[in-house]
């Protein structure tokens, strides 16, 4: 009998719950592990030796070189003409201009969303273009995939158009779910900078409702008016709205340096050019240097697309009526998108992170190792005050 669905190191799991939803005995459960991470756990009284769990793994590379795309990538610079949804989106809306063109076919979309009230991310399905909010906003948190994969295949089976967001590793395992190519299916994913512990997030929130009660909303990327990337904000019961300088957030200082990531995101087989989506989408750093004469449409946001199949390519075409396009390179947008060619570093201290939350709690490391820098709170301010302060020195 199997004690795990792969052999080796168990921590290179991704937990994308492949292997969960193909069982066909329902032996494997996903059982969080001290870092609040999922990892599957096999029944072995019920277990038939079937083999599926290992033939949908991503961690296998067998597996991963059956799914993995040779077509050469083409990349735009891109940004959704409807300001107010490309305001609502994390980088240049094109998210929401792909998933308006599935919606127009009757198809059905699926991305990351907080659960219900809670700030809690998790993989959903929705039919309708006013519950698009929903998936808007970058999440740095790991979803769980809970029985998306399941449902594609149902949605597929009945004819549908689907639309898939995820991580790479997800759409590795949706793909390896699957087991065949479809027609209907777009698989959309992101250049992923690694997955933080639901544990940490959760103790995060439990930090800010000390002082401002329950919260929801949850936004990492509000650009409210003064635009792209600046504020983190949520909503309170008693005073509204709260917006706080991005790089304030102890939260985030612990994200940009990588300090609880899942083990996997430090060994991930997923950081390179060579994709396993039909698109890539992701923050178009650096877009000001290489096209100064539109640098000031970073004020609202740039996207970068990478288009990684002929399907890829269509959808592309598709939106160029809701989407200003900018042909790009591979180069150009890899300058400073480190994810395309290498897994981070683990960083040293993840290795006594998990145990000092413990120990500790979240406000004494949001005073220690997580206090926030003065490089973090300069990179990550609206860009107009960013220019007084230059003119200034100068």
């Amino acid at each position: 009998m199997k004690e795990f669905v792969f052999s080796g190191n168990v921590l290179k799991c991704y937990g994308c719950r492949a292997c969960e939803q193909i069982c066909p005995q329902k032996c494997i459960q996903m059982n969080e592990n001290f870092e609040g991470f999922l990892f599957p756990k096999i029944d072995q009284t019920i277990c038939i030796d079937c083999n599926l769990c290992e033939k949908v793994c991503p961690v296998i590379p067998d597996n991963r070189s059956k799914i993995f795309n040779d077509i050469t990538n083409n990349v735009y610079a891109a940004w959704n003409i409807d300001l107010k949804e490309r305001k609502n989106s994390s980088s240049g809306g094109i998210f929401t201009a792909i998933a308006n063109s599935v919606f127009a076919k009757n198809g059905v979309v699926y991305g990351c969303s907080w659960k219900d009230e809670r700030i809690v991310a998790h993989q959903i399905r929705i039919t309708s273009v006013n519950d698009i909010y929903k998936l808007q906003g970058s999440k740095y948190v790991q979803s769980t995939t809970e029985e998306t994969f399941s449902q594609v295949k149902n949605d597929l089976k009945n004819g549908l158009d689907v639309m898939y967001t995820g991580t790479p590793c997800q759409i590795a395992g949706l793909k390896l779910f699957l087991r065949k190519e479809y027609e209907k299916l777009i698989c959309i994913d992101f250049i992923c900078h690694g997955t933080p512990s639901p544990k940490v997030l959760s103790a995060y929130v439990d930090f800010i409702e000390v002082d401002y009660g329950k919260i929801s909303n949850l936004k990492f990327r509000d650009k409210k008016e003064s635009g792209y990337s600046a504020y983190l904000s949520f909503k309170t019961f008693k005073k509204g709205v709260i917006s706080k300088l991005i790089g304030t957030s102890p939260y985030m200082v612990g994200f940009y340096k990588g300090f609880y990531n899942r083990e996997s995101c430090y060994l991930c087989d997923f950081t390179s050019v060579k994709r396993v989506s039909d698109v890539t989408i992701s923050d178009y750093w650096g877009f000001g240097m290489f096209h100064p004469e539109l640098k000031k449409e970073e004020k609202y946001g740039v996207s970068c697309i990478i288009s990684n199949t002929a399907k890829g390519e269509e959808i592309v075409a598709s939106m160029s009526e809701k989407v200003i396009l900018i042909n790009s390179t591979l180069s150009n947008c890899s300058t400073n998108q480190p994810s395309l060619s290498h897994p981070n570093v683990r960083p040293q201290y993840r290795d006594v992170f998990f145990k000092d939350l413990e120990k500790n709690g979240f406000k004494y490391l949001s005073k220690n190792k997580l206090r926030p820098r003065l490089y973090y709170v300069y990179m990550f301010t609206p860009t107009w005050i960013r220019s007084i302060y230059r003119r200034l020195k100068e």
